[in-house]
C-alpha cells in the first residue's frame, strides 16, 4: 500500500485554500440573501427644497467736483 505523507507547507496550502472556499462561500451567500432584500424605486411625491434666500445690494456713488457739475448740466442724459 502506497501511504502519502503530506508536508508540512502542503498542508499550510490546503488549510488556507479551505479558508479562502469558506469565505467566499459565505460571502457569495450573503449577496445572495441580499439581492431580494435591496430595492431601488423613484419616490411617490416630489422633491421639495425651500430656499428662502434674501440677497440685497447696496452701491454708493462717490463723484468728483466736475463730473458732479457735468451730470448736473446734462441731466437728461442719465
Amino acid at each position: 500500500m502506497n501511504d502519502i505523507r503530506l508536508t508540512r507547507a502542503a498542508k499550510t496550502a490546503i488549510r488556507r485554500n479551505m479558508k479562502e472556499m469558506r469565505f467566499y462561500t459565505l460571502t457569495a451567500a450573503t449577496v445572495l440573501a441580499l439581492a431580494g432584500c435591496v430595492q431601488i424605486a423613484a419616490p411617490d411625491k416630489p422633491i421639495v427644497i425651500n430656499l428662502n434666500i434674501k440677497i440685497e445690494q447696496e452701491v454708493v456713488l462717490r463723484i468728483e467736483g466736475a463730473v458732479k457739475d457735468a451730470i448736473e448740466e446734462n441731466s437728461e442724459i442719465f
